[in-house]
């Protein structure tokens, strides 16, 4: 028999529940500190996929286009342990979420432009020279310097290594054959999460409860770009591989508006451990597009983080063997395979010169660089 009160009770029940639901979704304020590789518009994509699943959300960013966080942070080569007499400039060297100048420090000691009281979320990006860039600029104490300030004015923040992708264009890689390009970034993902590793290994030392996390925005493309290239995504696969490729990169590194809604996916799901599924979508990503990249997106993530919440954390043993395997693809990549010996040697060696390294037993207190003024 029909049951109208009855309905209309668990109609209503249904409602409430989504409603609370929707209403419980925690309140993000994110700052994306990066280049062109995670430029606009991916931090207002984030800004409306979570505002779409119910977060209130404000954010900001740091822009510089091909800059190492060496750029957005010391800015020069001078003395990084004198920041009086040298003072760092990176910090206000670029762009915030408008185009407008911005000064990092002021920012992050107080922050001002998010609407809400402190940051939630840290996500920092490396320029995409992996090697070169933990060898010569100083990735990890830079990275982690980076998170300290943060913490100054937002002491809960969640700090986030965005792993950046190399040109699908290398030695034994294109766009018509990409299958190189996905084993090489499979590989370059362990050397970042080696860097995030390190840092947290010092932060255990110190018996802090903090770490930072891996946002693997690079192995969720490899994989987007696997499934896309030897299956069938939908609203993603084209009719031969260069044009799905095409589909997803406007040249051989930088990404179409479908590419970076899927990073824009990745992301959210990485600082919120939450599925962007049903979420909105801009008007050139088709729905049928938007669905499959969703639930790519939140696939890879939720696997990705299973049972470890600030993803695979590797001792030094397991870092020096990810750059034994990582080394030789990295120079090999770029045609210059004969300087994958000295690198090896680098990066596998038991001294605080390899950014890799910690043991329990060595004095950091010069590694680290100093708190700033």
């Amino acid at each position: 028999m029909f049951r109208p009160r009855t309905c209309l009770y668990a109609l209503c029940l249904t409602l409430v529940i989504t409603t609370i639901a929707t209403a419980q979704k925690a309140r993000i304020d994110f700052l994306l500190s990066g280049h062109s590789l995670t430029d606009e518009p991916i931090g207002q994509m984030v800004h409306d996929i979570a505002t779409s699943r119910g977060h209130e959300v404000g954010w900001q960013r740091q822009n510089g286009i091909g800059s190492p966080i060496f750029t957005r942070t010391l800015g020069h080569r001078g003395d990084p342990r004198d920041p009086v007499g040298q003072p760092w400039t990176g910090y206000a060297s670029a762009r915030g979420r408008d185009g407008e100048a911005i000064d990092l420090v002021r920012e992050l000691r107080r922050p001002a432009t998010i609407g809400g009281e402190t940051y939630t979320h840290l996500v920092v990006a490396e320029r995409h020279d992996s090697l070169s860039v933990v060898q010569w600029e100083n990735t990890v104490p830079l990275l982690r310097h980076f998170y300290e300030l943060a913490r100054e004015g937002s002491p809960d923040v969640k700090g986030y290594f965005f792993t950046t992708w190399a040109d699908v264009a290398g030695v034994g890689s294109s766009k018509a054959d990409p299958a190189g390009w996905v084993r090489y970034e499979r590989a370059q993902l362990r050397f970042w999460e080696a860097v995030v590793s390190r840092i947290n290994d010092s932060l255990a030392r110190e018996k802090r409860p903090d770490r930072l996390a891996t946002l693997p925005a690079s192995g969720a493309l490899a994989e987007l770009v696997h499934r896309a290239t030897t299956g069938k995504v939908k609203g993603v696969t084209g009719g031969t591989v260069r044009q799905t490729m095409d589909a997803l990169f406007s040249d051989d590194v930088h990404q179409t508006m479908l590419g970076r809604y899927y990073v824009a996916c990745v992301t959210y799901a990485c600082i919120t451990r939450q599925s962007p599924v049903g979420a909105t979508h801009p008007p050139e990503v088709s729905r049928e597009a938007a669905a499959s990249l969703q639930a790519i997106a939140w696939e890879y993530v939720s696997d990705y983080y299973r049972g470890k919440p600030q993803g695979p954390h590797h001792d030094f043993a397991a870092r020096a063997e990810s750059a034994r395997a990582f080394v030789p693809m990295f120079w090999a990549y770029r045609g210059r395979p004969e300087q994958s010996e000295q690198s090896v040697r680098f990066f596998t060696r038991a001294t605080l010169e390899n950014p890799l390294w910690t043991s329990t037993n060595v004095d950091e207190s010069q590694y680290w660089f100093p708190r700033l003024p």
